[in-house]
Formats: C-alpha cells, structure tokens, sequence
C-alpha cells in the first residue's frame, strides 16, 4: 500500500439501518432499526450480556459494535 495515497473520506456515503437507544429498566440500550422496531437478535444477545451481569457501560459498546457490523 502507498503512503502516497489521497483518500477523500468525505464522500463515502454508508446507509444508516438503525440506532442504539438508551432504555429505562433492566435493558440499558437496544438496537433499534429505521423504523424504530427492536432488531430481536441483537436484543436476545445484549439482554444476555446483562443476565450474566456485564456493566451497562460493556452493553452499550457491544450495541454500537452491532450496529457497525
């Protein structure tokens, strides 16, 4: 790869599916999709983070991390 090289990063445009949105109640975060519907498989894994006791600071960077992926 060339050190050399221009990138405009500017221009990528990557589709937005959805969000991570804080939650009152045992779940701290969810991941919601465009139409702001849970997306249950990601639900099932960070509702199973915090039954095994992960801090809500741990279930959110695993939300955001899915919602990159």
């Amino acid at each position: 790869m060339s050190d050399n090289c221009d990138r405009v990063i500017d221009l990528i445009d990557l589709p937005e599916w959805g969000r991570v949105v804080p939650l009152a109640g045992v779940e701290p975060f969810c991941v919601v999709d465009e139409a702001d519907r849970p997306v249950e498989p990601v639900r099932r894994f960070l509702r199973d983070l915090v039954v095994q006791g992960c801090s809500a600071a741990t279930v959110r960077s695993y939300a955001f991390a899915l919602l990159r992926w």
